[in-house]
């Protein structure tokens, strides 16, 4: 087994969420000088304020190597420290976002990067966004609006025309995607057709997706930016040509 695979499977995503959690809640200098005595302690191995790589949750910057090694440890699937990139690399197999820089005035950048060798994704570091979410919990009732998902960790808001295009921020803009399924819209992977809200998937998807998608677009009867929709639908036809 390569080690990027023993480091991936060494660690459990609940078991940093909970780090997570932990760490926005007493700050990153506790949360970091906790995670070293604890580790230092238990394992021989402490762990430093890393300057290169960062997690990005919720609008907030995290140590990613103290939450990955306690999260590891709390897993109790092995206490051995490995290298930053290999830790990037499965959090970002985890699905959370991974900021790498050897710079860390650089934590201001709207681009983040999703670990080495992984797409990049737009992450936009606004107070609103916290806000907009909360928005689009309460209007579809916190379900994905394609799967019907209904882990509330696992939903996030996503913009039909982009932000970056039009700093709309109004729910009409937004809908409630489960985490994967958000990175296959803005990718032009998955749309909704207009006349009958039904969900259509790219080929090379349908296989492993077809059993979790609804049969039509939780949408019904919802305030929807149609003009945005349709540019979607358009984008969606387009890549599919």
């Amino acid at each position: 087994m390569k080690k990027g695979d023993v480091v991936y499977e060494g660690m459990e995503r609940n078991a940093v969420i909970n780090e997570i959690n932990e760490c926005i809640q007493i700050g990153n200098d506790e949360y970091i000088a906790f995670a070293n005595s604890t580790l230092k302690s238990e394992t021989g191995q402490g762990t430093i304020n890393s300057k290169t790589y960062f997690i990005f949750y919720e609008n907030h910057w995290l140590p990613m190597k103290a939450i990955a090694r306690m999260a590891q440890f709390r897993s109790q699937r092995g206490s051995k420290n490995y290298h930053s990139d290999l830790y990037a690399l499965a959090m970002g197999r985890h699905e959370f976002v991974i900021h790498h820089s050897s710079n860390s005035t650089s934590l201001g950048s709207n681009v983040v990067k999703k670990a080495k060798e992984r797409t990049y994704q737009w992450v936009l570091s606004r107070p609103e966004q916290s806000k907009f979410r909360k928005s689009l919990l309460i209007k579809y009732n916190s379900k994905c609006v394609l799967t019907g998902c209904e882990v509330t960790e696992a939903l996030e808001a996503a913009h039909i025309t982009p932000y970056s295009e039009t700093q709309n921020d109004g729910v009409e803009n937004g809908i409630l995607l489960r985490r994967d399924i958000h990175r296959l819209f803005d990718y032009n992977l998955v749309a909704v057709r207009l006349d009958d809200l039904s969900i259509c998937l790219a080929p090379q998807l349908y296989l492993y997706y077809k059993n979790q998608m609804l049969k039509t677009a939780l949408l019904s009867g919802h305030n929807l930016c149609q003009k945005g929709l349709s540019t979607r639908w358009k984008e969606y036809s387009k890549s599919q040509k």
